[in-house]
Order: C-alpha cells, then structure tokens, then sequence
C-alpha cells in the first residue's frame, strides 16, 4: 500500500530562526522576471506568515500573470492538505501554479512535496522557502508520474536504500540519519529522471 497525497511537508524536526535580510530571491529559468519576483514575495510572505503562526504556510502564484491565487496556513510540518486546497485546484483544469510554501527547518524539498508537484498538471514548480533563507525549487516535469509508485519500484527502492538499510542493521548510522538520507536520496532520483531544480541562499 503506497502513502496517498497528504500535502507539503518539511521532512526536518525543528524550526531554525528566520533569517533575517534573507530576500528568497527566486530564479525559475522558464519564467518571466515578473513571474519571478512575484514568487520570491510569496516566499518571503509564506515564512513571514509561517513563523507567525509557528508552521507551513503556502500560495499558489499564476506562472503566467504572478498573481497570488491562493492562500492557506498549515500546521507544523504540512500544508495543501484540506479539502478546500483540493476544491481550489480541481476548479482550475487550466490553472498553471508555483506552489510556494515555508520549510521552517530550511531542509530541501520532501517526497510527499514532490508527490504533489507531480500529483497535478496544474502544478508547474514547487519551491519551499526555507526560515534559514534557503530556497529549493522544480520544475520542468518531464513525465507524468507517482512518485510514490516510481521510486518504490523494488529496483530502485534496492538502489536507493539498500546500503543505508544494511548500515542501520550494522549499527553503523542511526534510524534519524537513516530517514532523511533515505529521503534525501528519493528526492534527488525524481529530481534527475523527471524534472529541473533550482536552489540558492539568499
């Protein structure tokens, strides 16, 4: 049984300080300089409105216009799991979002992000704006896939995770390590088969 979409989710366990200054430029290299510095205010917004409410917080940006379309506060690690999200995107067939949302630990993109980016058409880039300042982005799918199903195909699941898993038995790593690099690892196999990503310190 594979996991369903349950939204954004920051796979780190605590929220580091907002950095301050940070501007969470954004640079997707398919969109337009406007395009662009609408995402990277939603960015900055989304941390803002986050650290406020201490969790994740999310806008889906028009990629074609820059306009915010949507808005929704999360809890502490997830975000874009209610049905009115749902309802939202299911009424734009021909919506064509950046889905913005805050990381509060400024780790990188999780596998249930990625799930999403590639769970609807209309999502054209996931970018996660990091409290540290760090912003990690996709896009440019290249295929439509589950990146559930594909990166649990027993092939790849051996690829990925055989010599963490033969480590953890041996006591070598701890079960911690093992999860975010096991994570880690799964997002980055999605990232060179199916999409572009794009990520900077700001």
């Amino acid at each position: 049984q594979l996991p369903g979409r349950s939204g954004a989710k920051d796979f780190g366990s605590e929220a580091v300080p907002v950095k301050e200054g940070a501007t969470f430029r954004t640079e997707i290299p398919e969109y337009t300089e406007a395009v662009n510095s609408s995402i990277s205010r939603a960015g900055k917004y989304a941390v803002e409105q986050g650290a406020k409410r201490q969790g994740e917080y999310l806008i889906l940006v028009d990629t074609r216009t820059g306009t915010w379309l949507y808005e929704e506060a999360g809890d502490e690690v997830s975000v874009g799991n209610t049905e009115a999200f749902r309802r939202f995107v299911r009424e734009h067939p021909d919506g064509r979002f950046a889905y913005v949302h805050a990381h509060p630990s400024g780790r990188g993109l999780s596998l249930n992000d990625m799930a999403e980016f590639f769970g609807d058409d209309q999502f054209e880039s996931m970018v996660a704006a990091g409290y540290n300042g760090k912003v990690y982005a996709v896009y440019g799918k290249r295929a439509k896939i589950s990146a559930w199903q594909e990166i649990m195909r027993p092939s790849v699941d051996a690829a990925l995770g055989e010599d963490l898993r033969r480590q953890l038995r041996d006591d070598k790593i701890n079960t911690q390590y093992f999860k975010h690099e096991l994570e880690r690892r799964r997002v980055q196999y999605l990232i060179d088969h199916y999409c572009s990503a794009w990520e900077a310190e700001t």
